[in-house]
């Protein structure tokens, strides 16, 4: 049987292209980051400010075209990081 630390330094976590690309897309239009988690039926957005997360809801239809999803896209505020 193999050991945990021996099999974690081997695996490479890749996120989802989802992640990837709305991650880029924030952090290139508002120069912030912010955390994304994808969900069966929805992707969360949380931002650390209120005025982010109004600002990204006027983006939704962009961020949704982009992505190529029709999964929910939902904005959280919250202080996750």
């Amino acid at each position: 049987m193999e050991k945990i630390g021996n099999i974690m330094p081997a695996k490479k976590f890749v996120e989802p292209p989802e992640i990837v690309l709305i991650k880029a897309f924030v952090l290139s239009k508002y120069s912030t980051v912010v955390q994304v988690s994808v969900h069966p039926h929805q992707i969360t957005i949380v931002t650390a400010s209120a005025a982010l997360a109004g600002s990204l809801r006027l983006d939704l239809k962009e961020l949704s075209s982009l992505v190529q999803t029709k999964k929910k896209l939902i904005i959280r505020i919250g202080d996750g990081f």
